[in-house]
């Protein structure tokens, strides 16, 4: 990461630089703002850069790129990060993922939380999913090389979901068909396709954009459940929103017929973004 200044203390929390007021909104998302973080030396051949984004309702969203093949598992406790036993036992990648996705999580936290409480540890919950610390809720979620996290204060929100993926390739076409979208919601996408966001962009983001209602939901449902739950029935280019109804109901306050809106937007260089609170 250019200019990365190394970090004073094991528990020194990565400190971004300001922000610039005023950043265009691309598709209710910002223009990323760079970062310069200060990081154990551990890290800094890994790391290869770091943006803040902001969603439209202000809410930050850290996007972390980084080198597997650079990644020195030694960073977990130069960054005082909590490696479990799970993720010690994982191959380099899931190591790295790992760790840029709760160094993503403290970088978000910091603004909810303050930076001491943004120290927690993050652990991984009986169901595979982060247990934020008392006070906030957040998302994490990683695509190849790249790590993304989200936090809001708890009471703000019930459930916040966020989802990266690569645009799919046309050979991967057919599978993703056959296990998440439909035939009616392909031919939904096909119709309002446009050069900014072709059909298998949006194919992309609406695979994405279960999976971020999955998340978000999955406090209050606390089950798996299919991607034949939630069908699209609307489309907005304009505010890259895709709607979703509810096909049956998962629990009190996700009933049949319900339509969730969930936002998309594509980032630098070639990641599409989804994401959902309620």
């Amino acid at each position: 990461m250019p200019n990365a200044v190394p970090m004073q203390g094991a528990r020194g929390l990565p400190q971004p630089q300001a922000m610039n007021p005023g950043l265009p909104s691309v598709g209710g998302l910002s223009a990323g703002q760079p970062l310069q973080l200060s990081l154990a030396p551990e890290l800094q051949a890994a790391a290869r850069s770091a943006h803040r984004h902001l969603l439209d309702d202000g809410t930050a969203l850290y996007l972390l790129a980084f080198d597997t093949a650079q990644f020195d598992p030694g960073a977990f406790a130069a960054m005082a990060i909590a490696r479990p036993d799970s993720i010690a036992r994982s191959v380099r990648k899931r190591q790295a993922e790992f760790l840029f996705g709760r160094l993503a999580a403290r970088l978000a936290l910091q603004e909810v939380l303050g930076p001491a409480q943004a120290q927690a540890d993050i652990a991984i919950g009986a169901t595979r999913a982060p247990c934020w610390p008392a006070g906030s809720l957040g998302s994490i979620s990683h695509c190849e090389d790249y790590a993304a996290a989200i936090a809001m204060a708890a009471g703000t929100r019930h459930g916040v979901g966020i989802d990266l993926e690569r645009p799919i390739t046309p050979a991967a076409r057919a599978a993703l068909l056959s296990i998440a979208i439909d035939a009616d919601e392909a031919a939904r996408l096909a119709k309002a396709a446009d050069a900014q966001w072709p059909q298998d962009l949006l194919l992309t983001a609406l695979f994405s954009a279960k999976e971020s209602l999955f998340k978000a939901a999955y406090s209050a449902v606390g089950r798996y459940f299919d991607f034949s739950a939630a069908r699209l029935c609307g489309i907005d280019l304009a505010r890259q929103c895709l709607h979703l109804r509810l096909t049956e109901t998962l629990c009190a306050q996700f009933v049949a017929g319900q339509v969730c809106e969930v936002g998309f937007a594509r980032l630098p260089p070639d990641l599409v973004l989804t994401h959902y609170a309620w």
